[in-house]
């Protein structure tokens, strides 16, 4: 009990100073950050709890099969990011003097109407699908807290909001850059653990190899399914590859960039912890097959994997780990739907009484839209 109240107590104790490093900058920009730090966050950024915990539940029925979107997003959401779109971006930014991704496309238009379109979207469309991310939390954490879901969603949201009224941009790259290390501890932890159990890599895929083919892995489970099943898992290799093109929250990891050199060791770095985090949890799922009782929701895989081969322990820092996942793209999502209220819809640099105020809308939109049961937030998120 008390090593757990250590390893939480620890997390958020860091978690917030690491957010006062971006205490007195300017909450938009982020000021000279070193390419580690860019590395892990852009990663953090990335992955959420749905490629950890959902994708990973799908590597268990399909196989490593599910390792081509792995492939995907380390060279297509990762290499050509940053070998043809970074740079660019970082540049375009400074020529427009653009201070959000919302300025980067209005004043690419030369349209201030664009601008307060857009921000309008960005708010309400943004604030909505951090609500999903802050929930996906909450519920993680009252798998092992005695607290309410709902007064944990507030809480989830607080800590968000704190820490983006703290440390502006500057804070939020470094406390996604803690949060993609503590991602990459957790994953490496259960890689260990699956490989022990299954007697190492090779041994494990050589006995996947010998399972029966199943109606999702119709071809066994170490090749690419036939028909609508190999499909779609390569409708999921461009979605989850290719979109992030656009995102905003990654667009704007490149207004971090110092120089073209600084993106010549990003890359190797960010592809490196990428290949660990989303390759490991997708290869450890797809031997779990060869342990594991049917598991009815894919979405139970990998808490079922954690709770059968970790100890306490290691249970509470891959949570940590799964909830750092969320977390971190919530502080990022956040970031952009404030700056959308605060400073793309009046036009102007941002105050602090508004940077407050926009921060306040959001906690009351994302934590109250967390709070609906039923299928709309899906709805949204999905439009």
């Amino acid at each position: 009990m008390l090593a757990d109240v250590l390893i939480w107590g620890g997390y958020i104790a860091l978690f917030i100073w690491l957010s006062r490093k971006g205490s007195g900058h300017d909450v938009m920009v982020s000021g000279r950050v070193g390419f580690g730090i860019q590395a892990f966050a852009y990663v953090a950024t990335y992955i959420s709890a749905v490629a950890l915990v959902g994708f990973g539940g799908l590597a268990y029925a399909y196989g490593m099969q599910m390792l081509l979107v792995a492939a995907g997003n380390v060279w297509l959401g990762t290499w050509i990011v940053y070998r043809y779109l970074a740079w660019p971006t970082r540049l375009c930014q400074r020529n427009l003097q653009a201070r959000t991704p919302v300025q980067l496309l209005a004043n690419g238009h030369r349209s201030p109407l664009l601008g307060r379109c857009l921000a309008l979207i960005f708010a309400v469309f943004l604030g909505v699908y951090a609500s999903a991310v802050i929930k996906g939390a909450a519920l993680l954490l009252a798998q092992i807290m005695p607290v309410p879901v709902w007064l944990l969603v507030w809480i989830v949201a607080l800590l968000v909001a704190a820490a983006i009224y703290m440390g502006g941009l500057r804070g939020v790259l470094y406390t996604e850059a803690m949060q993609g290390f503590v991602m990459l501890v957790g994953i490496c932890m259960l890689t260990v653990a699956v490989f022990d159990k299954v007697g190492g890599p090779v041994e494990g895929m050589a006995r996947l190899a010998e399972l029966a083919p199943t109606a999702t892995a119709n071809t066994g489970f170490v090749s690419l399914a036939d028909g609508g099943q190999g499909w779609f898992i390569i409708s999921l290799v461009i979605v989850t590859s290719v979109a992030v093109w656009a995102q905003p929250q990654m667009i704007q990891r490149h207004f971090a960039l110092n120089s073209a050199r600084q993106v010549n060791r990003i890359t190797p770095l960010a592809m490196l912890v990428l290949t660990v985090l989303v390759g490991g949890a997708y290869y450890v799922a797809s031997l779990a097959r060869l342990f594991m009782p049917e598991v009815a929701s894919p979405d139970d895989v990998m808490p079922a994997l954690v709770k059968m081969l970790l100890p306490d322990i290691g249970l509470q820092l891959f949570v940590l780990a799964i909830v750092s996942a969320s977390l971190s793209t919530a502080t990022a999502i956040f970031h952009i739907a404030v700056a959308a209220i605060a400073e793309d819809l009046q036009g102007r640099k941002t105050s602090r009484g508004m940077w407050f105020a926009g921060i306040v809308f959001c906690v009351l939109l994302s934590g109250g839209c967390a709070q609906i049961k039923g299928q709309i937030i899906a709805m949204l998120c999905t439009t």
